[in-house]
């Protein structure tokens, strides 16, 4: 699958060059896709991941998805819960924020008191109307945001006695894009 969404990625004419394989740029969406995929089929890394982002651990992820078109824009990653709650993780490798995007995903999450979280590969100028709304968006100590390497180790950390081929090939992918 992996394979997949690389090659889909590199489509290219014949005039162009090699792209640089150190640099992922464009590929928001098909990295997005391959992280709901691996995700959707790793339950306890999806569970390690809503907890951590949220700390909640009472409320367990049900089913992921993407690109879910919704008045207020369409997020990157979507995660049903349990209990009815979102959490919408935004997904950047080099592109900046939207006009107003983290701000109109968060007015959606008011009324089902969901979650809202960025996962960027570089830093993203997150405005103080987002940072200030603390029980919806969701940052680690010290940054505005969540790094890609934080998603590489909650899922290199995710338990487990026996770690799953498609957990590797997920992580060596990572390791691959320079996002560990």
């Amino acid at each position: 699958l992996f394979v997949y969404f690389d090659r889909r990625l590199r489509r290219r004419t014949v005039d162009e060059p090699e792209p640089d394989h150190e640099k992922p740029g464009g590929w928001e969406n098909a990295l997005t896709e391959a992280t709901a995929f691996y995700l959707s089929c790793d339950l306890s890394a999806l569970a390690k991941v809503v907890e951590y982002v949220t700390g909640e651990t009472e409320d367990p992820p049900v089913r992921i998805g993407t690109q879910a078109r919704e008045p207020e824009g369409i997020p990157d990653l979507v995660i049903q819960r349990q209990s009815g709650k979102r959490l919408i993780i935004e997904c950047k490798v080099d592109a900046d924020l939207g006009d107003r995007q983290l701000e109109r995903y968060l007015e959606s999450l008011k009324r089902d008191r969901g979650h809202l979280a960025l996962l960027s590969r570089r830093f993203q100028r997150v405005p103080e109307s987002v940072l200030i709304c603390r029980s919806i968006y969701r940052f680690p100590e010290g940054r505005d945001h969540f790094a890609w390497e934080d998603l590489y180790t909650l899922v290199a950390n995710a338990g487990s006695d026996s770690v799953s081929p498609l957990r590797n090939h997920f992580l060596r992918y990572l390791e691959w894009l320079g996002l560990e």
